[in-house]
């Protein structure tokens, strides 16, 4: 389903990139996850037995107690099938920006739009944007900025609740046989209790830590002279998620994780569950079920961490493969009179490194702030040198992409966004132009952009 979906947003970059993602997935090691479609399936059987279960004559016989912890459990079915609903949906974001100025002699209109989709968080997510900055000049008509991009992130590592469970059954059979070998034995006792303990609880979920991302994105300045340039890449993302979560991940966390009504066996829903034999009789579920709620609600609860953690730090390294045609196009004063330079260059293709640490801080649901700086790097010469032999002009060659914003939530469909960004190339393309004294003159193109501004978005 993914590399369909990615198929079908692959735009101007072709099937090569669907392949890219598709071939990164399928090189992932195999993990005991319960997929959608099975816990659909298993849904589906699970709302039948509800209702042979309310018309079982059987029930008449449960205690108030039994039949509170049967609603309990359905409860956290339809919880987790609503999060199951909502990993398939593709969400969609998009903003807009105008501004007109008008005189007797002159006009310029500038408008800026975007529109962003993606689906799913965890352990997979695709996210497709696209943004456009035009200006309208004297009925002159040009496109300053344009930007598509493509990107495909996915964690490698994802917890096995059921696997941690039978290691601890494991562990607790090995300390029991050890116990009954010395009963006296004080520290064998403690150990067990602290086996016990943390059998009973939920899984409290990571494998946030590494996250890995295959790219696609097509890209376009006016300002820096970039008139095409495209990337394809991917890498890997370090990340630190707090614990610390906003109300809405609270609220979520606690009610997934609530303790049931049939505390004696526990302090966690399945655990209860697995104990609790004439419930399970009446449900008719076998270990596989109990398996299959376990694995759904733990993706949950990392999906949910992911999505509502206060603090995110990351560090993101990654490789790229750019293709790049640029030109220059400026205005100079050269002996006291100003002279229209225009200049197309050959296009290039280099292979660059990525580095960008980045810092997201939720304070509260309606409220986040981002920062992303990204610095980028050729792989091979660490330098750029341009000469016709009487002038040379060598410069380190790097370029850093510093972007970000504060969203401020207006609504459950409306926020309002301030934002930075600036480009800077330390190494633009230039050419050496030679003067009438026979001295040269290096023109380099434009090396930084900033633009800032507020903009209204809209969640569909």
């Amino acid at each position: 389903m993914v590399c369909r979906l990615f198929r079908r947003f692959s735009g101007p970059f072709g099937p090569g990139c669907a392949v890219l993602v598709c071939f990164a997935v399928a090189m992932q090691p195999a993990a005991a996850q319960i997929t959608d479609g099975e816990f659909s399936t298993f849904y589906r059987e699970m709302q039948l037995k509800r209702v042979l279960t309310l018309s079982s004559p059987g029930r008449d016989t449960l205690h108030p107690e039994d039949l509170r912890f049967l609603d309990e459990v359905y409860q956290l079915l339809d919880d987790l099938n609503r999060y199951v609903e909502q990993e398939h949906r593709l969400n969609g974001k998009g903003h807009f920006a105008f501004s007109g100025n008008e005189t007797a002699s002159d006009d310029l209109f500038r408008l800026e739009a975007g529109v962003g989709m993606d689906q799913g968080l965890y352990p997979y997510e695709l996210d497709v944007s696209t943004s456009l900055q035009m200006q309208l000049k004297g009925g002159s008509f040009q496109e300053n900025v344009s930007d598509f991009d493509i990107s495909f992130d996915f964690h490698p590592f994802r917890p096995d609740p059921v696997e941690r469970r039978l290691n601890i059954q494991r562990k607790l059979q090995h300390l029991q046989q050890a116990l009954a070998a010395k009963p006296s034995d004080e520290d064998l006792t403690r150990k067990i209790r602290r086996a016990e303990s943390k059998r009973d609880q939920p899984v409290v979920a990571s494998g946030l830590w590494l996250e890995n991302y295959v790219f696609a994105k097509r890209f376009s300045d006016g300002y820096l002279g970039i008139d095409h340039r495209y990337e394809i890449g991917g890498g890997v993302t370090m990340s630190f998620y707090s614990r610390a979560m906003t109300a809405t991940g609270r609220r979520n966390r606690d009610n997934m994780t609530r303790k049931p009504s049939y505390s004696r066996h526990g302090n966690d829903l399945l655990r209860c569950l697995e104990g609790c034999d004439p419930l399970r009789n009446i449900l008719q579920m076998s270990q596989d079920d109990l398996d299959a709620i376990a694995r759904a609600r733990s993706r949950f609860l990392v999906s949910n961490r992911k999505q509502y953690s206060k603090l995110k730090l990351s560090l993101l390294a990654g490789v790229f493969y750019e293709l790049e045609q640029a030109s220059i196009n400026r205005t100079l004063s050269i002996d006291g009179t100003d002279t229209a330079i225009s200049h197309t260059f050959l296009p290039t293709n280099v292979l660059r490194w990525e580095i960008r640490p980045g810092f997201v801080w939720r304070p509260q649901d309606r409220y986040k702030l981002k920062i992303y700086p990204f610095i980028k790097f050729p792989v091979e010469s660490r330098y750029q040198t341009i000469s016709d032999g009487v002038l040379t002009d060598v410069r380190e060659d790097y370029f850093i992409d510093l972007y970000s914003s504060l969203d401020i939530g207006v609504d459950d469909h409306f926020s309002i966004s301030i934002y930075y960004r600036m480009l800077y190339d330390h190494a633009p393309r230039a050419i050496i132009l030679p003067r009438p004294d026979g001295s040269r003159l290096l023109v380099l193109g434009e090396q930084q952009r900033t633009s800032y501004g507020m903009s209204l978005n809209f969640d569909f």
